[in-house]
């Protein structure tokens, strides 16, 4: 499948012709909300991570990128908040890890 514009798009982003949130809140616009709800349900809050909702102990970082962008363990749902944070200013590789 070609992703023609999809990279056009990216490289407006690259060459900040165009910002994420510009193409973030012209996508969600367009989308149908049962689209976003597809979207959101598969890529970012997905049930398999509300497994351990109740695990308040710090004892948690949250990587990005490969950085970790906590300076102290935090509790999973704060993990959670950091991660969504990220994703929605359009990190990919946001990864919850137990420290």
């Amino acid at each position: 499948m070609s992703r023609r514009y999809t990279n056009l798009l990216i490289d407006d982003i690259e060459n900040s012709l165009l910002t994420r949130k510009f193409i973030l809140d012209n996508l969600l616009e367009w989308l149908s909300e049962d689209e976003v709800e597809e979207f959101a349900k598969s890529k970012i809050y997905t049930e398999d991570e509300d497994a351990d909702e109740d695990e308040v102990e710090d004892m948690y970082t949250v990587w990005v990128g490969g950085t970790e962008v906590v300076d102290n363990y935090v509790s999973y749902k704060t993990a959670k908040e950091i991660r969504n944070k990220f994703k929605s200013e359009g990190y990919d590789d946001v990864i919850i890890s137990i420290a």
